[in-house]
């Protein structure tokens, strides 16, 4: 995230290989246990609507709220080829956040 915050900085845009915008995922992980009310996911709400009004393709993601099996996502995540992805959460998210870092 801080070299993305450089590129802001320095009013770049960073590029993928093929020259186009870089595609962005932004993943709240899982905090350990589901809850029946769930907070938004406001770190990732902030930075990815910053990405997007610099013209960024960002796609959000809080497996909080979402039921997928961590394979199944990580299955998912592989197939739509994203460029940078960023992970956020909290000291109990952080089993889940290196599954999908791997």
């Amino acid at each position: 995230m801080l070299r993305l915050m450089c590129y802001f900085i320095h009013g770049r845009k960073m590029k993928n290989t093929s020259g186009q915008q870089a595609k962005i995922a932004l993943i709240s992980c899982f905090s350990g246990r589901r809850q029946k009310v769930v907070d938004p996911p406001y770190n990732i709400l902030y930075v990815g609507s910053a990405l997007k009004r610099h013209g960024f393709d960002v796609d959000l993601y809080d497996r909080n709220f979402e039921q997928t099996p961590i394979d199944a996502f990580c299955g998912q995540l592989a197939g739509k080829k994203y460029d940078i992805i960023g992970l956020g959460g909290i000291a109990t998210s952080y089993h889940e956040a290196k599954i999908i870092a791997k």
